[in-house]
């Protein structure tokens, strides 16, 4: 007699705590996907980084790191790589002729431009925005001759070149004061001794003075006789304004970054 088919027996109940079906894979592609992109994201981030830290700069971006180190450089370097310590004797690197050697005696700390310069100079500076004032006193022949050099510190070359426009022939009958060194052949080297006045500029944001007179308390002679007298202090001003021009390279001077 034939048997009637055999039911399948039915599935076991899930036991609690059995492993259960695996789940389908969907969902974690779909969570999966943002992931990637995020990734993808980074790495196009990384690589605009990369590139704009290797890519040149502009001749804009260099000419103003190059604006702004100049404009710091007279606080940025110490006051003893500023003002040359000696020249003129083929002793320095700079522009000193051998017949005008000279030799610095000492270094102010800087002082405001009320305090650095005559009264009539410094009024004139103010009006461009003055802000300090950096001197040096140096010795030149044999002793006998001292003369003081100013560095005026101001916003920008066009305000320093138009001051200089405005001190006009003032420039040559006041100027820097004069800086006094105790122990040197300066010491009584005062505002009264001061006998000849220059002021420069170098298209940059610093006015250049400087002062020249005799340590044993000579009196004045004419101005031709002066210029060659204190030619010292002329070479030892072009040797300083050396260290405050622009710079050729500003992208290769320490502490510039372009």
């Amino acid at each position: 007699m034939p048997q009637p088919p055999e039911t399948p027996p039915e599935a076991p109940p899930t036991a609690p705590g059995a492993a259960r079906p695996a789940r389908r894979r969907r969902p974690v592609l779909l969570i999966a996907l943002p992931a990637v992109l995020g990734v993808a994201a980074l790495a196009g981030g990384a690589t605009l980084a990369v590139l704009d830290l290797t890519r040149k700069p502009t001749a804009a971006e260099i000419e103003k790191a190059g604006a702004t180190e100049l404009a710091a450089r007279w606080k940025r370097l110490p006051a003893g790589r500023i003002f040359p310590m000696a020249g003129g004797d083929g002793s320095s690197e700079g522009v000193g002729t051998p017949a005008t050697p000279y030799r610095r005696l000492g270094i102010a700390v800087p002082v405001p431009c009320a305090d650095g310069l005559d009264r009539e100079i410094a009024a004139v500076l103010a009006r461009y925005g003055c802000r300090t004032v950096l001197r040096a006193t140096y010795s030149g022949g044999a002793g006998t001759l001292a003369g003081t050099l100013g560095v005026a510190v101001l916003p920008g070359t066009d305000q320093a070149t138009n001051a200089i426009s405005a001190l006009g022939d003032a420039g040559t009958r006041h100027g820097v004061r004069a800086l006094q060194v105790g122990g040197t052949t300066a010491q009584s080297f005062d505002d009264k001794a001061r006998r000849l006045f220059a002021v420069d500029g170098n298209r940059t944001p610093y006015v250049f003075f400087r002062t020249a007179g005799w340590t044993d308390g000579r009196g004045g002679i004419a101005k031709d006789d002066l210029d060659e007298d204190f030619a010292f202090s002329k070479a030892a001003l072009y040797d300083l304004m050396e260290k405050l021009r622009e710079s050729n390279d500003p992208c290769k001077v320490e502490g510039v970054r372009c």
